[in-house]
């Protein structure tokens, strides 16, 4: 990484797991991937189909994805804030990372006095807001849309998910348990995708068993 595409229009930088990406492939006709990541079946979905496949993405993921042609940087993160990303405006240009030490080098660094009482009350940083003053991090289920094409970069960040409805009808406690035990038989499956051999760490708990079995 950075990955880009064959003819060098769309660009991607990715941290993170799409876990359905096996998917997604069939459904990119005409593309000839030249390995097996999921970097590359996220990169020829996003070429394709723009930010709107990211509500089909099941993982945890931030990436910045670079449209050349259309002159817009995308930054993404999955919905549950699983994989950090970091973002700040500098005095000449714009900066984003997985982390908070490299922007710390671009920008002042200066505590934000208000950000650190709600840090000592939360014992976390609710999401835009970071310990520093000008450094902010995207919120879980959002995309920063930035504008190269302006005088100055214009940013609008977006959800991409909807609201959980309220008005279903609640199961029975006999369906639940069933129903939740085929989603978690889904979703330990679903991880066990990779390129290495998999272990399981063992707590004694009832979750970390339950991943084992």
């Amino acid at each position: 990484q950075p990955m880009a595409t064959a003819d060098g229009r769309h660009v991607i930088v990715f941290n993170g797991e799409i876990y359905n990406h096996a998917d997604l492939r069939p459904r990119l006709a005409g593309v000839a991937f030249r390995g097996h990541s999921d970097t590359e079946t996220l990169l020829y979905a996003l070429a394709g189909s723009g930010t709107d496949v990211v509500r089909e993405l099941n993982g945890i993921f931030a990436f910045a994805w670079l449209d050349i042609a259309g002159c817009r940087l995308y930054l993404v993160r999955d919905p549950f804030g699983v994989k950090p990303l970091y973002y700040a405006s500098t005095g000449n240009g714009f900066a984003f990372a997985s982390e908070l030490k490299p922007l710390l080098r671009l920008v002042p660094g200066r505590v934000d006095s208000g950000n650190l009482a709600t840090l000592l009350k939360l014992r976390f940083s609710p999401s835009p807001d970071t310990l520093f003053a000008g450094i902010h991090r995207l919120r879980p289920g959002h995309v920063l849309e930035l504008r190269l094409d302006a005088e100055a970069p214009v940013a609008r960040e977006f959800p991409y998910i909807g609201k959980a409805g309220t008005g279903a009808a609640r199961p029975g406690m006999p369906a639940a348990v069933q129903r939740y035990g085929e989603l978690f038989t889904r979703a330990v499956e679903r991880q066990l995708m990779s390129d290495v051999e998999i272990g399981v760490f063992l707590s004694g708990g009832v979750d970390s068993a339950l991943v084992a079995a």
